[in-house]
């Protein structure tokens, strides 16, 4: 036997022989005018229990002093007389022994004392809610901006499925911006993403991992285009092949084809059409140019994107801005032509003139000549607004609208404003509203404030028209 073996058991001995002692002694040597100590002790060192769990620490008195145990939130954990805790809920208690200072022959002869320790009640280990479905990556081609899933919608038992999409391949280290809703690809530019995803728990489980790899997705990039069943811009998926748009110091021609606007683009000269033309503009990217020219022969179609902040600026010097185009379509792009020419417009010699969302701005802003147009449109030509904001401003004894022989504009959709202070907002044009547009009215003024509906079935001839506003 070791010599600290030797103390311990020395030690015990002498506690039983003090307990026997005290014991035989406490009626002899205590009284209620001379109360002895209970000789309390109890460890105070704190314990960790997990709801359910049982837990015994009594204190020890070497006389017959009466312990009596509390626990200070018996919500949390309650405690019975022999010292025996039982955790009920998440939380902390305090447990205190006590020496009431009577004996247990019911005398009231001893100080009174108490020892406490700190329990703290964790919750109970539950079961893990498990995925039963992986979310895969959704099939076919996934078009920015729109309402396409990224992925399949997983299912989870004893929870709900939760996902968060990043732009790296880094796992998140906390469950922090996930979702319930599964992503889709309404708010996402082009480039490719990653979804997490984990099943967050019911009350009767526990979270589950953060799935350990990621489900690699690519969104591709679109370009907004009407679509005439369902009367909207709709996202379509850029073409496979096209030209970049790049800055030229001089005069540009551009072949059939489709061309794309990437960044701010500047041509110090004119652009000719040689064949029909799709210009899409991104996002965020801007083309300046002094004129555009179709040739009388060709058609060009301008497109945006989802957030529809592509920009054409067409500030002509020398004459008409944007000027005999068979077919000019406008599908979510921001378009502003204007003319600092005398006798010129932002637009000249249309034939057929579609806007079916993003905005016009033609404008004659010539400051040397009284006499200016916004928009001129060809012998029989047509104008069809069914949606964005369209604006004409002439100037001077001219039209913010114009025309050849039978030209007409019929707004189906969106808003449109023509003025010119000095003579009319429309000449030789007939305007039409269509009769399924009911939410939009025809207005007109001649001082552009004192606005008025206007139900005539001739065309106004006041010097402001707006509709739809």
């Amino acid at each position: 036997m070791t010599k600290k073996s030797i103390s311990r058991l020395l030690q015990a001995s002498l506690m039983c022989c003090l307990a026997v002692l005290f014991t035989a002694c406490d009626d002899i040597f205590a009284s209620e005018d001379n109360p002895i100590p209970a000789y309390l002790s109890m460890s105070d060192k704190p314990v960790t229990l997990k709801v359910g769990d049982t837990y015994r620490r009594k204190a020890i008195s070497v006389t017959t002093a009466v312990v009596e145990y509390t626990s200070s939130k018996t919500d949390v954990a309650t405690v019975d007389n022999e010292g025996l805790v039982t955790a009920k809920a998440e939380g902390t208690t305090t447990i205190t022994a006590t020496a009431t200072g009577y004996s247990t022959g019911g005398k009231k002869i001893f100080l009174t004392d108490s020892k406490s320790y700190v329990v703290t009640v964790k919750p109970a280990t539950l079961p893990a809610a498990t995925i039963t479905t992986d979310p895969v990556a959704t099939a076919g081609d996934i078009l920015a901006g729109s309402a396409t899933a990224l992925v399949t919608a997983g299912e989870a038992d004893g929870g709900t499925m939760m996902y968060q999409v990043t732009e790296t391949n880094t796992q998140p280290t906390t469950t922090d911006g996930f979702n319930a809703t599964v992503p889709t690809a309404a708010t996402l530019a082009a480039g490719t993403y990653y979804i997490w995803y984990y099943a967050k728990a019911d009350a009767q489980h526990a979270d589950s991992e953060i799935a350990a790899t990621a489900i690699k997705v690519t969104v591709k990039a679109i370009y907004l285009k009407w679509d005439n069943t369902m009367k909207e811009l709709v996202a379509t998926l850029m073409p496979d092949t096209y030209t970049t748009v790049e800055n030229a110091s001089g005069n540009v021609n551009w072949a059939a084809g489709t061309y794309v606007v990437e960044g701010n683009v500047t041509i110090n000269g004119n652009i000719t059409l040689k064949g029909n033309v799709e210009l899409i503009i991104k996002d965020g990217a801007k083309l300046t140019a002094n004129l555009i020219n179709g040739g009388q022969s060709y058609s060009l179609s301008i497109y945006g994107q989802a957030n529809k902040t592509g920009q054409l600026v067409v500030n002509c010097q020398n004459g008409d801005a944007i000027k005999y185009i068979t077919t000019l379509e406008v599908h979510g792009c921001q378009v502003k032509s204007t003319t600092s020419s005398g006798n010129c417009g932002g637009f000249y010699g249309i034939d057929t003139f579609n806007v079916y969302g993003g905005s016009i701005d033609a404008e004659y802003t010539y400051t040397g000549s009284n006499y200016g147009y916004g928009i001129h449109l060809a012998s029989n030509g047509s104008m069809n607004i069914y949606g964005g904001d369209v604006k004409a401003v002439g100037k001077g004894n001219s039209k913010g609208i114009t025309g050849g022989t039978n030209s007409n504009v019929t707004v189906h959709g969106g808003k449109l404003w023509a003025e010119c202070a000095g003579g009319k907002a429309f000449n030789q044009v007939t305007l039409t509203k269509d009769a399924g547009y009911t939410s939009g009215k025809i207005e007109t003024c001649d001082d552009g404030t004192s606005w008025t509906e206007y139900t005539a079935a001739t065309t106004p001839t006041t010097k402001y028209v707006r509709v739809g506003y």
